[in-house]
């Protein structure tokens, strides 16, 4: 997806970029953020200290569900018989971040977001990945809702991802890597590829 990001460069900590949104408008969520926040703290020594930049930039979305895996996320209802066992649905991949779905049979579909080399306490990550990469686990989950195509519920879940980033700015700049979801699976048992059933 093609998104503007807008940003502010310090002009004495070049490399240290403050994100303020992502946007399809290049005048939307962050454009008016960054310009006010640059007002609020500008410093002028011989030039200006802060100066705003807006970039095109692609978040890859890449979808790990094939029909089965969707229509199985919408089915009404819980299974009260059920013995509380959960079945992964597929996942949403983008940037750093893998956003799973699940079925659980006493509570229904939730799902959970991991981040890629994340890692917030040295050697108390939420969990590793056998080559050692360190993920932590992201709340809140965002909201499934309920669609009869697996389009409709993508693009759904597509901006509820956009909203979120603009809601914690600081996970933009994870959320603009190349996107590749075999570096989830450095084991190579896993070939994700052969699921990848959308690229937005």
């Amino acid at each position: 997806m093609k998104v503007y990001a807008h940003v502010v460069t310090d002009q004495d900590s070049p490399h240290e970029d403050r994100y303020f949104g992502v946007s399809e408008d290049p005048e939307g969520t962050g454009y008016q953020e960054a310009n006010d926040w640059i007002n609020a703290h500008q410093e002028y020594r011989g030039g200006e200290r802060y100066e705003y930049d807006r970039y095109e930039v692609e978040i890859q979305f890449k979808w790990d569900m094939i029909e089965k895996e969707f229509k199985a996320c919408m089915r009404p209802g819980k299974d009260w018989d059920g013995i509380d066992t959960s079945d992964y649905l597929g996942a949403l991949f983008f940037g750093d971040f893998k956003l799973e779905f699940i079925w659980n049979d006493v509570s229904g579909p939730y799902n959970n977001l991991f981040f890629w080399g994340a890692e917030y306490n040295k050697g108390q990550a939420y969990s590793y990945l056998e080559d050692g990469t360190p993920y932590e686990e992201i709340d809140p989950p965002f909201v499934i809702p309920k669609r009869r195509t697996f389009e409709s519920f993508a693009k759904n879940i597509e901006k509820q991802v956009i909203d979120w980033l603009n809601g914690n700015t600081e996970y933009i700049e994870y959320a603009l890597e190349i996107t590749k979801p075999t570096k989830w699976y450095p084991d190579g048992q896993c070939n994700v590829t052969r699921d990848i059933t959308r690229i937005a």
